[in-house]
């Protein structure tokens, strides 16, 4: 819980230091980002992490919880990268924003946060159906930590770009660096072949955390998704919009 607490407070602290750096134009586009955003991590997630967590929990053989984490590794990689290609292709047809190409283009480099921010939720996952929570929560706050003082000074030094491109290179940072403590190796990956049976099972469970999370973006942000669209002239409103959605999010 106390860990929880410091991210949520750094994660606000972090919000009101942006907006005071990036102007409401570099805002706004942010905000738009992360609502596309959400949607496309859920649909990279698939559920498979709450679905992993939830049976490697229960008492099998360690062998039979290996097989479980490394089919749902290969789960998600194939559905980042389904999700990062269909993104990127799309974005050259504005799709994102018809009235501002650099979302757009943003877009582009965006999405490739996906796949490392996937799996960085399934590995903390089955840390976590591993018991070992406190490993678990410092690599958590260790991770946000960096991301968090990468995006405020690649913002401070190259606006809205910096941001970006800060944002990948530090979720991907964070991934490398929770690899250490994987108890799954390479030599793991290749050993157990993605059978039906296993990929049924985390499919029973996971279905159902994937429509709950979709419902629950697509009510937090379709506000601001409606208002990319629709909006065309003073586009900053969109984000005095965004952070008062945050503020009231956090508030509750």
């Amino acid at each position: 819980m106390s860990a929880n607490l410091l991210l949520q407070v750094a994660g606000f602290g972090m919000n009101i230091v942006l907006a005071r750096i990036l102007s409401k134009g570099d805002i706004t586009r942010i905000s738009v980002l992360q609502s596309f955003y959400g949607t496309f991590m859920l649909v990279g997630q698939l559920g498979i992490t709450t679905a992993i967590t939830k049976l490697c929990a229960e008492d099998i053989e360690s062998g039979r919880r290996e097989e479980l984490m490394v089919t749902g590794i290969k789960m998600n990689l194939i559905t980042s990268a389904i999700v990062v290609s269909t993104v990127f292709g799309l974005s050259f047809f504005n799709v994102f924003s018809p009235s501002d190409p650099i979302i757009n283009s943003l877009m582009r480099i965006y999405i490739f946060q996906v796949p490392f921010v996937v799996l960085v939720y399934l590995l903390t996952g089955y840390l976590q159906a591993q018991q070992r929570i406190r490993t678990m929560s410092k690599y958590q706050v260790v991770i946000r930590t960096m991301v968090i003082i990468s995006l405020i000074a690649a913002s401070w030094q190259w606006a809205l770009k910096g941001y970006v491109i800060a944002i990948v290179a530090a979720n991907g940072a964070g991934f490398l660096l929770l690899m250490r403590i994987s108890v799954i190796r390479p030599k793991q990956f290749f050993r157990y072949p993605v059978r039906r049976e296993t990929v049924g099972r985390i499919f029973d469970f996971s279905r159902f955390s994937f429509l709950a999370g979709l419902i629950y973006q697509w009510t937090l942000n379709i506000g601001v998704l409606m208002a990319n669209y629709y909006i065309t002239e003073n586009r900053d409103s969109i984000a005095v919009y965004a952070m008062a959605l945050f503020l009231s999010t956090v508030s509750s």
